[in-house]
């Protein structure tokens, strides 16, 4: 009777649990219902589901099931729906194939990878309104502060202006009034 190792009764209950696992996530995602010895990582034309993954997800699609480590079956176990998911396969006729099944809120990540990249689209988009419109300020401020320095030029040529006014003015005024005392001193002077 040969002795079976430890390592190898545990490779077998993750490949089961992965196996397992792929098989439920399959029947919940797209319904269909697949005995979990069926299940392929790498599938056919004759399968009815496929699988849809992030790049992170890549290296596990790149054995079959059979040829993984115990670390391979544990990503399998963590990812399912998460980083990778079973889609209806572009190849099958759909007979079998029951609607896709989602739960409100609970979207599948390709979902949620297409809600989040339109997001993003809508911000992206709403940042270019926001720069535009910052620039359209900017412009207005500068041409106000333009406008301003201008003005402060005319204000102060015109206050220059203004003091040499004031400044003759004065003059004239004390010209006019030694003017006006030299006219009453000869007025008095021809008076006497």
């Amino acid at each position: 009777m040969s002795v079976v190792k430890a390592s190898n009764l545990e490779r077998k209950r993750w490949r089961i649990r992965s196996r397992t696992a792929l098989a439920d996530h399959i029947e919940q995602r797209i319904g269909v219902r697949i005995d979990p010895s069926e299940v392929r990582l790498i599938t056919s034309e004759k399968d009815a589901y496929g699988w849809q993954r992030l790049p992170e997800a890549e290296p596990l699609f790149a054995k079959h099931l059979s040829d993984h480590s115990v670390g391979a079956y544990r990503k399998i176990c963590e990812g399912v729906g998460r980083t990778f998911e079973a889609v209806v396969s572009p190849h099958h006729n759909g007979e079998e194939v029951r609607s896709i099944r989602k739960t409100p809120g609970n979207g599948t990540f390709t979902s949620r990878i297409n809600s989040l990249t339109a997001e993003i689209d809508r911000l992206e988009s709403e940042l270019r309104g926001c720069n535009e419109s910052l620039q359209a300020e900017r412009d207005a401020r500068e041409k106000v502060e333009s406008e301003l320095v201008n003005t402060r030029k005319d204000y102060d040529n015109q206050r220059v202006k203004l003091d040499e006014a004031i400044s003759i003015s004065v003059q004239l005024e004390l010209v006019n009034s030694r003017y006006e005392e030299k006219v009453l001193s000869i007025r008095k002077a021809l008076e006497e």
